[in-house]
This record gives C-alpha cells, structure tokens and sequence, in this order.
C-alpha cells in the first residue's frame, strides 16, 4: 500500500512538471496564422518550432519589443560566408496551391544590418523568396508578403540573420513573429 501511494506521488509531481506551450503575447483568434513565436514560454526563452543553422552566434537577449515579454531571439553578424552565418529557421506545411501569405515580426540591428527571408522549400530544393534587410537600431515592426505556389508537401521557410562582418560587432534581434495567409 505504502509503495503504491509513494507510485501515485511520483506520477502526480511528473504530470504537474509538464509545461504547455503558451506565448507570452495572446494568440489572435484567427485561424489563418501558420506560425506565432515570441521566443519564450511562460517567461523562459525558448525556440520551440525554430530550428538552429548554425551551433555559435545565437543566443537569447533581454531586450523585447512593446508587448514582447522578457525574450528576444538574438543573432550574431558574422564573418562567414551566408550559409554559415548564424540563421534560426520555422518550416511551416505550405497551403497546396497559390497563396498571399503575410510574415510579420519585430526587428532590432546593430550596427550592422540582419535579414529576414521567406523560403520555398520541397523535398528537392529550398529556395528564397524575399529578403527584408534589418537596419533600424530600434524595435520595429516588419510586414513582409509573399505569393507562393505550393505542391502538396511543399513548406514554407521563414529564416532570421545576425547579417555579415569582417571587423564589427553587431547582432540582430527578433521578436513577436507571425505567419499567416491571406487568401
């Protein structure tokens, strides 16, 4: 009885340890958002749904926009050649046909411009679709559209730079970042 009751406490603390995921900011009730990060869940930086292209040069910063909680996701200007800079990338299932999707997020640079990009990836090939340079030293918000015609299976890709240095130090940051389509 003793061991069975010790069980029961043990499966009760594990349960309660479970974190959900849950932005800092509201999700908007509209079902046409692909993707909604504010880098962090319940006040702990987090990169769920984003993966790391890079192992250096990224890093969570305590620097948010209005209305972003506590984190942003900060990413180092490197001297390495555009496929090894230090990148963060969501891969979002595409929506099969043609369609106007919107990327939306706060951005913040160094001295030193960073880049958002949309991708069109497939089993085959990943593609860029648009670039948005980063240059303002304050948060400011982005807008970012795209038409992509998707096949079943396609995804959508949406990568964040530090940008590209040879001698200064800068980062870029980013927050609050959504997905959606339009049409």
């Amino acid at each position: 009885m003793k061991n069975r009751f010790l069980l029961l406490l043990i499966v009760l603390f594990f349960f309660s340890c479970r974190q959900d995921y849950q932005p800092t900011a509201p999700l908007p009730p509209d079902e046409n958002i692909l993707l909604y990060t504010s880098f962090e869940i319940r006040g702990r930086p987090s990169l769920l749904g984003w993966s790391s292209l890079t192992d250096y040069g990224i890093r969570f910063s305590h620097d948010a926009p209005p209305e972003g909680g506590n984190w942003s996701i900060e990413l180092n200007a490197d001297w390495t050649p555009a496929e090894f800079a230090p990148r963060i990338l969501a891969k979002i299932p595409a929506l099969p046909g043609e369609h106007i999707y919107r990327l939306t997020f706060w951005g913040k640079a160094g001295p030193l411009p960073g880049a958002a990009f949309t991708m069109l990836i497939n089993a085959d090939t990943s593609a860029i679709r648009k670039r948005l340079q980063i240059e303002p030293t304050v948060w400011t918000r982005f807008t970012l559209l795209d038409t992509l015609n998707a096949q079943p299976g396609d995804s959508i890709g949406v990568m964040f730079s530090g940008g590209f240095s040879q001698v200064i130090l800068s980062s870029t940051k980013y927050d609050l970042c959504s997905l959606e389509y339009l049409n």
